[in-house]
């Protein structure tokens, strides 16, 4: 069942250190945003901040 899964060491950090590392991945790849929202859905609070689509990367 996916309601009774245990949280990742991610999504157990403050908000504000996975906007970090998010912003960080962000400066790599859109991809690998991408990736790591659809794996890990409850991110994407802390993704969608202006520092994360700043640092992203949108060259290929």
């Amino acid at each position: 069942m996916a309601g009774n899964r245990d949280l990742s060491n991610l999504e157990l950090m403050p908000i504000d250190m996975q906007t970090e590392i998010i912003s960080r991945i962000a400066r790599h790849s859109r991809r690998a945003v991408r990736n790591l929202l659809a794996a890990v859905p409850n991110l994407a609070r802390s993704a969608a901040v202006p520092i994360v689509y700043r640092n992203l990367n949108i060259h290929r």
